[in-house]
Parts: C-alpha cells; sequence; structure tokens
C-alpha cells in the first residue's frame, strides 16, 4: 500500500511561488463585488402579516368543525385570498393609489413581481410582502395593497 505523504515545506513553497496570482485573482474579485454592489440599486421590503378567519354562518353543521375537514378548508381559503391579492383588480388599485406622483405607471405585471404571498403552514395566518426602491416605499404600498385586498373582500 502507498501513502502519499504531504510536506508542510512543498505546500509552502507552491503558496510562495503562486502568491501574485493568489492576490490578483483576490483583488480581481473584490473589484467586481464592489462593482456590482455600486450598480445594482438597493431593495427593501416590507412585510404584513393577516389573519384569515373563517366566518361561521348558520348553514355551517357540527360537522364542519371538525378538525379533519377544517385544515382542508383554511388551506383552500388561504390559497383563494392569495390569488385575490395579486388578482388585476387588487394590484392595479395599488399601482393607481401608490404610484402617483411618477410620472410613468409600472404595469401590472412588473408590480406583481414585486409582491410575495405565503401562508404560514398548518395557520390562518398569511405573509404578504412586497419590494421597492426605498423602505418607505415599500410599508406603503404593502398597507395599501392590505387595505384594497380587504375591501375587495368586503364587496365580495
Amino acid at each position: 500500500m502507498d501513502e502519499t505523504t504531504i510536506d508542510l515545506r512543498e505546500v509552502v513553497a507552491i503558496l510562495k511561488k503562486r502568491k501574485w496570482f493568489i492576490v490578483r485573482v483576490f483583488l480581481a474579485f473584490t473589484v467586481a463585488a464592489l462593482v456590482i454592489s455600486f450598480i445594482i440599486p438597493p431593495t427593501y421590503e416590507a412585510e404584513t402579516t393577516l389573519r384569515v378567519k373563517q366566518s361561521k354562518g348558520i348553514g355551517d353543521s357540527l360537522l364542519a368543525s371538525l378538525p379533519s375537514g377544517n385544515a382542508l378548508q383554511t388551506k383552500q381559503l388561504m390559497s383563494t385570498y392569495q390569488e385575490i391579492i395579486k388578482s388585476r383588480t387588487v394590484v392595479q388599485e395599488v399601482i393607481d393609489t401608490t404610484q402617483t406622483d411618477k410620472e410613468e405607471l409600472p404595469y401590472y405585471e412588473d408590480m406583481l413581481k414585486r409582491i410575495d404571498t405565503q401562508s404560514v403552514r398548518d395557520t390562518e395566518i398569511m405573509n404578504v410582502k412586497v419590494r421597492a426602491k426605498s423602505p418607505e416605499e415599500a410599508q406603503y404600498v404593502a398597507n395599501a395593497l392590505v387595505e384594497v385586498f380587504l375591501n375587495r373582500l368586503t364587496n365580495l
């Protein structure tokens, strides 16, 4: 059986021999990272949390309130609400109310890319995240999105 041994002196000699190459590669990647960080504008994110509570009407039976069927109904309701938040009527109204100071309004598809909805597993909680170029704009758009969504639910 052949054993390969690595002498520490050999490793140090190789590193000394290649030190200028290692320094150049390090500096090149550092400069590239600095250039990219100055070119790409910062993005801020605002997060809003909603609790989706199911309505209990007179038509609900005792079987509907059992935990086994209720989890599936909650999951379906959360998916429905996520689609309503991202619907054209809600997002377009948010664009119209929050982007009035800009000379060119963003398109629905562009605004939709900035909005993320996610339901928290096995709960009635939904997180809504909005990305923007400033923290104030992100917060303003997130709050307006929730307000328009709640108004839309009231109308439905």
